[in-house]
């Protein structure tokens, strides 16, 4: 039996945490995907958002942040991301599924990672199943209605983008080694 391909997977050690490796990638594949807006906007779903993506109370609209306060809020959201998928789903992940998962996370919030039908399968140690689910989560709300990022007309198509990534990342299908391809990947033209 040949030895198995520890290259992307650590060792093959999974954890209940994000490790500090996962969180580091993680917060340089949410820089590229995310920018460091100090001025409060509404995103494309009407959400008052600011820094990297932050969204809820801290968001005060009018309000211009820091370059240091998006630093911490950015910092504060992450976490607060990846502490939500460790207590919903309470299993171990590999690095890149933390990574994958935390960007996923950050971008549709720790409720609609728990409730969805992916985090049901990591529940359940299915992780290739959880992983195919992510392409399906390519719909924003404009106006009150569902729209398909996939119509270009809505200019939204960088979640289709987001989401191909997220799935290659949660497949390990990205070594960490290679962060160049992470970040022309989320880079590429919509």
């Amino acid at each position: 039996m040949a030895a198995p391909d520890t290259s992307r997977t650590g060792g093959g050690k999974g954890t209940l945490a994000a490790p500090l490796a996962a969180l580091m990638v993680l917060a340089g594949a949410l820089s590229v995907a995310e920018d460091d807006r100090l001025t409060p906007y509404k995103d494309s779903a009407g959400i008052w958002t600011v820094c990297r993506g932050v969204t809820g109370p801290a968001v005060i609209p009018g309000k211009r942040y820091t370059a240091q306060e998006c630093a911490v809020l950015n910092n504060a959201a992450m976490h607060k991301h990846t502490d939500g998928i460790a207590r919903c789903i309470n299993r171990p992940l590999q690095w890149y599924e933390w990574v994958a998962w935390g960007h996923f996370t950050y971008n549709v919030g720790v409720a609609g990672f728990c409730n969805s039908t992916a985090a049901r399968y990591l529940r359940a140690g299915n992780s290739e199943a959880a992983c195919a689910q992510i392409p399906s989560w390519r719909f924003i709300t404009i106006g009150g209605a569902k729209r398909d990022c996939r119509d270009r007309t809505w200019n939204c198509y960088g979640i289709v983008r987001r989401r191909e990534w997220e799935m290659s990342m949660c497949r390990g299908d990205i070594p960490a080694s290679n962060y160049p391809d992470i970040e022309a990947w989320l880079k590429e033209p919509a």
